[in-house]
């Protein structure tokens, strides 16, 4: 539900949506080519944040976002360079960012 929720914000903004599962993200020898990449850190948790980081260098710009009572995972995401939103922010300004870019 949530890629079709990304998917229908892209779309307001003329913008193309690549879906890159988690588990390939190791398999990379460099980030992705795209201007925005979204990570859902409730489903990744600190591996997807680590993995990300470690292939991201000065890649593209990353936004996480997580459930506000899991604070210590924000932080972390964060500290490793993700731009780390609660879920429920995230929702509400994922237009505003998308049309941004």
């Amino acid at each position: 539900m949530a890629l079709s929720r990304i998917e229908a914000a892209a779309a307001k903004s003329s913008l193309e949506v690549k879906r890159l599962r988690p588990e390939a993200l190791g398999s990379l020898d460099a980030p992705p080519d795209v201007d925005l990449v979204v990570l859902d850190l409730d489903s990744g948790g600190r591996a997807l944040i680590d993995t990300w980081a470690g292939l991201a260098g000065t890649g593209p710009r990353a936004i996480g976002y997580f459930s506000h009572v899991d604070a210590e995972l924000g932080e972390h995401a964060r500290s490793r360079g993700v731009e780390a939103v609660p879920r429920g922010r995230f929702w509400r300004t994922l237009e505003e960012e998308l049309a941004a870019l």
